[in-house]
């Protein structure tokens, strides 16, 4: 089964160096891994193509208007695996067997994907037409943290699917808050997401 696996990057080239290789590891084979660059400076895109050879999707936004929701919609819609496998680039797949151990944990129906602090919250494995059904990220959510609870939520309401939890083999780099908003370049979510939990309406595939 065909894996696409998505990570947006935006100045975490050092991350990207880091996680980037284990992904190609993984003994699974049939990936599509695309990396997104969205205006990163340290140019990630050209690293990642020249280096791995992936396939690079580039987002030419103002600053201010940078959006992990649109990052990672914008990956997927260039993306054709029938299985997605989103991936902040600083989550390092630590077993070589993931990818093909959570395939066997996914079933029609679930979706997988961490739980609690330092337990790679934000990256997730879905089956493409659950990630369809749901029309992707809300790009309205603005800073980082509550787009990933809104689309568990939608699966978990909209769809009835069940949440599973990662069984092992995935790690975050370490580095707070500070260093997260910088990466991003938008607002601290403690400033966005009470606003961004209650946000009405769905900005999503396009």
């Amino acid at each position: 089964m065909k894996v696409s696996v998505i990570i947006p990057c935006k100045n975490r080239l050092a991350h990207l160096q880091e996680s980037l290789p284990r992904v190609f590891r993984q003994s699974h084979k049939d990936l599509e891994v695309i990396v997104v660059d969205y205006n990163c400076p340290q140019k990630s895109g050209a690293w990642a193509q020249d280096v791995f050879n992936c396939k690079v999707v580039y987002c030419d936004v103002e600053p201010n208007e940078w959006s992990l929701s649109a990052a990672r919609n914008k990956g997927f819609l260039n993306s054709t695996g029938d299985v997605i496998l989103f991936l902040d680039a600083d989550a390092l797949l630590m077993d070589v067997n993931f990818i093909s151990n959570h395939l066997k944990l996914l079933v029609e129906g679930s979706f997988i994907c961490g739980w609690g602090a330092g337990v790679a919250t934000g990256c997730m494995m879905c089956y493409r037409s659950a990630f369809e059904a749901v029309n992707g990220y809300n790009e309205l959510i603005q800073s980082w943290g509550a787009e990933d609870i809104k689309i568990y939520q939608a699966f978990e309401k909209d769809l009835c699917i069940e949440r599973r939890v990662w069984v092992s083999g995935i790690e975050n780099i370490n580095h707070g808050d500070e260093m997260r908003n910088h990466y991003h370049g938008n607002r601290p979510p403690l400033e966005t997401n009470e606003e961004n939990f209650n946000i009405e309406g769905h900005k999503g595939l396009r």
